[in-house]
């Protein structure tokens, strides 16, 4: 694994610890080392989303769509887009 998973889990921690904020710079981290990484996307929509910015939640998963349609957080990131 690459630099870029850690800072995948550590946005997760993050996460975990309700610090949004950080999430999202680790994700936007590991972003900037691999830009389609799907965890990733998916993690900047999440934290996005807990910090209340629904319209960048929402373009960070259309693109974790657009480029994981059957990714293993696909199902999870359409029902968090809702109809």
């Amino acid at each position: 694994p690459g630099k870029y998973t850690v800072h995948d889990r550590l946005g997760w921690t993050f996460m975990r610890l309700g610090s949004p904020g950080q999430a999202l710079q680790s994700f936007k981290t590991c972003l900037d080392l691999v830009p389609s990484y799907g965890p990733c996307l998916y993690g900047l929509g999440r934290a996005q989303e807990a910090r209340g910015q629904k319209s960048d939640a929402r373009k960070s998963y259309e693109k974790y769509l657009s480029k994981h349609p059957n990714g293993s957080h696909a199902d999870r990131v359409r029902e968090r887009m809702g109809p």
